[in-house]
């Protein structure tokens, strides 16, 4: 009964942190996926921006 007892909140301890532990790891991957991915888009809707305001500001000057 005693070595059941002592066992239990062990275990319950233990799983408790590798639970913590592991959604701690997969949070920081998943937040650095997140910024990638919004990086990328934010990178890609700049380029965008910049190559339209070239373009017609070689358009204008061509005109």
């Amino acid at each position: 009964k005693v070595t059941r007892f002592s066992r239990g909140p062990l275990t319950r301890y233990l799983r408790g942190t590798v639970t913590r532990f592991s959604r701690g790891i997969v949070m920081r991957f998943s937040r650095g996926i997140v910024t990638q991915f919004l990086r990328g888009i934010v990178m890609i809707f700049l380029r965008g921006i910049v190559t339209r305001f070239s373009r017609g500001t070689v358009t204008r000057s061509s005109q």
